[in-house]
């Protein structure tokens, strides 16, 4: 704890004077919540909205000073004209775009605004407001509620690292594991994708004068089916910064780290390489090793790829903005958007995973490249309007209250799957022999059809 000549702050805790240079105190990593002074903030929103605030009777007794209050007040802001309001929307499609559809081996980064009272802005909403949201509307599992406090507290203390001046010189670096207390099916449900148990990586603090987020994806296992190995990782990692991050994935998601900017140059690709380096592995995966900067770039050329479905999506959902009554359709309505356009992308693109989509839909996006590839535009466009219906894929884990989706998808093509590694269903036409109606076993390395024909992938 930082003892020092202290100033009272608005929200009720102190902060060591302006003057005092507490960078000189520390090392080049730290737990963060072992500097900080004390801060009620946090532990002030998570008691106000308890268990009662999920049935939304409970409002947080905390400024939240939104600039938007959720996504529908900007959709229909933006609808009216408001480009700041559009510029929020098109940010949250792009983030939503990206978390749905790339699971591990994916670098993007989102800027953060401080707005005049000195709160920090992320899509437009305070800091507070986003975190009221995550514990109204995310926390239906007990396991996924402790999850959204972490990240409260982490978010509250990013707030006073920044107000201390830290952010200057330190990265605060946060390991947000897949659940290690959790079935997988209740995983699935909450939106990990556990084929790849994948850890986000998230690095925050200024660089060029800018607040921002850098989040990476790394997976936790390096096959499908294969022992996790992240935590193996994260133990090297602590021993190596002598720190504690041996810990079930919940209490390493709370651990926090003030990094000193030198050990990551390159920001939090440095501290993905280091992960690897552990591992043998490419961002977490069984994978050849690449060079970290140049592929960082091939990240932002892939997200630039998918810039004309962003706007297309964004555009769509200003067009409903009049017909959405609720922040819950909004955000809704962004997911099956997303989904669907997604889901078109990936019949092209074949650096997308189609399993990001669940089993059934992973099955018709192949056969919809398949098709592609025999120049049946017809039969692929049915595939990928079937690939949607049966669409399974989240963004960012939650564990929000909505009801698990059902496995459905046109009766005249498809039946239920069996495995996550395995589907089969009724395909409308064999691309090679073009018999009819053919029984067709989809896996993650090939297509086999009842007709006798097989393509490896």
């Amino acid at each position: 704890m930082v003892v020092a000549a202290e100033q009272t702050h608005e929200y009720g805790y102190t902060l060591p004077r302006e003057e005092l240079d507490i960078t000189q105190l520390f090392p080049r990593v730290m737990a963060l919540h072992e500097v900080l002074p004390n801060d009620t903030r946090a532990e002030h929103l998570i008691r106000s909205l308890g268990a009662t605030a999920l049935d939304n009777q409970v409002e947080a007794p905390v400024a939240v000073r939104p600039r938007f209050a959720h996504l529908m007040d900007a959709m229909q802001q933006a609808a009216a004209g408001n480009p700041t309001a559009r510029q929020l929307v098109e940010t949250n499609v792009r983030t939503d775009v990206i978390e749905r559809t790339i699971k591990a081996g994916h670098v993007m980064e989102v800027p953060l605004e401080v707005d005049d009272d000195g709160a920090i802005m992320q899509h437009g909403q305070t800091m507070e407001a986003v975190q009221a949201n995550t514990l109204r509307y995310a926390s239906e599992l007990p396991q996924m509620r402790r999850r959204a406090e972490a990240e409260t507290r982490n978010a509250f203390a990013i707030d006073t690292a920044r107000r201390l001046g830290l952010l200057e010189e330190y990265n605060v670096v946060v390991f947000s594991p897949a659940a290690d207390d959790m079935t997988d099916e209740q995983m699935e449900h909450a939106g990990f994708f556990v084929q790849t148990m994948s850890m986000a990586i998230q690095s925050t603090g200024y660089r060029k004068g800018q607040l921002r987020t850098e989040s990476a994806f790394v997976a936790g296992v390096a096959r499908p089916g294969a022992a996790r190995h992240d935590r193996q990782a994260l133990r090297a990692l602590g021993e190596r910064w002598g720190v504690d991050l041996d810990k079930p994935a919940t209490e390493t998601l709370a651990s926090a780290l003030l990094i000193h900017k030198e050990c990551m140059p390159n920001g939090v690709v440095d501290i993905v390489e280091l992960f690897d380096r552990e591992l043998g592995t490419f961002f977490g995966e069984g994978k050849p090793r690449q060079d970290y900067i140049a592929y960082r770039q091939q990240c932002e050329r892939r997200q630039q790829s998918f810039e004309p479905r962003v706007q297309a999506i964004t555009r769509e959902l200003l067009e409903a903005a009049p017909l959405v009554s609720t922040p819950q359709a909004a955000t809704a309505l962004l997911q099956q958007l997303s989904g669907k356009h997604m889901i078109e992308k990936a019949a092209e693109d074949h650096t997308i995973d189609p399993w990001v989509f669940g089993p059934q839909s992973a099955a018709h996006i192949e056969m919809a490249r398949w098709q592609a590839e025999q120049g049946n535009t017809e039969l692929a466009m049915h595939e990928v309007r079937s690939a949607v219906s049966a669409d399974q894929s989240r963004s960012c884990p939650s564990g929000g209250t909505a009801a698990p989706q059902t496995q459905t998808a046109e009766s005249s093509s498809a039946t239920s799957s069996r495995s996550s590694d395995e589907c089969e269903f009724i395909s409308k036409q064999c691309p090679v022999c073009k018999k009819k109606n053919v029984k067709t076993v989809v896996t993650k390395t090939s297509i086999r059809g009842a007709c006798g024909c097989s393509k490896r992938k």
